[in-house]
């Protein structure tokens, strides 16, 4: 049954992750928007995944994808030094020179097709839907309107799932991951 549900479509998660190289240039600024936008917390020290750190030029982030979180080191806005490190020790375990980032969560609203905007205009759409039908449904009715305020406010809404199919418009499960050759 699990292998049915709905879930990110493949290509849209290769577009979502992002790769970080030794020797490349990185606006860090940048860098903390995207995980930000991919659904990382930030916080003073990475213990767990979906959290970044970052001290003067040094940031830590824990990918889902990843044992282990990366320290990467920046010397101005060249990636001078890559590696996996213990959370708990600090100490760094293996060097090395990529590394991809995941997103954190399944349901990333703003990859909707038309972007957190389009979201909002769908949720908008279906409000307005709701408000004309004869038997009204309130409940319903109050947590789309809920759900839109945090939207249009830039908040974080941990339960985006129920938007699935208004964020990935194309139908994907777990078997779209499978590859086509295996038993």
């Amino acid at each position: 049954e699990s292998l049915s549900q709905r879930t990110m479509p493949p290509k849209v998660l290769k577009s979502a992750a992002f790769s970080l190289e030794a020797g490349n240039e990185y606006q860090l600024d940048d860098l903390l928007n995207r995980l930000t936008a991919s659904g990382y917390s930030r916080c003073g020290m990475v213990e767990g995944p979906g959290q970044f750190a970052v001290r003067g030029g040094i940031l830590d982030v824990y990918s889902p994808a990843a044992d282990l979180p990366i320290r990467a080191e920046f010397f101005g806005d060249e990636l001078d030094t890559m590696g996996y490190f213990d959370p708990d020790t600090q100490r760094r375990s293996e060097n090395v020179d990529e590394v991809v980032i995941l997103p954190v969560g399944e349901t990333q609203p703003r990859l909707h097709p038309g972007g957190i905007a389009g979201l909002c205009d769908d949720l908008r759409h279906m409000i307005s839907r709701q408000k004309r039908r004869k038997n009204l449904n309130e409940p319903l009715i109050k947590t789309l309107e809920r759900d839109l305020e945090k939207y249009e406010n830039g908040l974080t809404n941990p339960a985006s799932d129920r938007y699935m199919a208004l964020i990935y418009p194309e139908m994907a499960t777990a078997v779209d991951y499978i590859p086509p050759n295996a038993i």
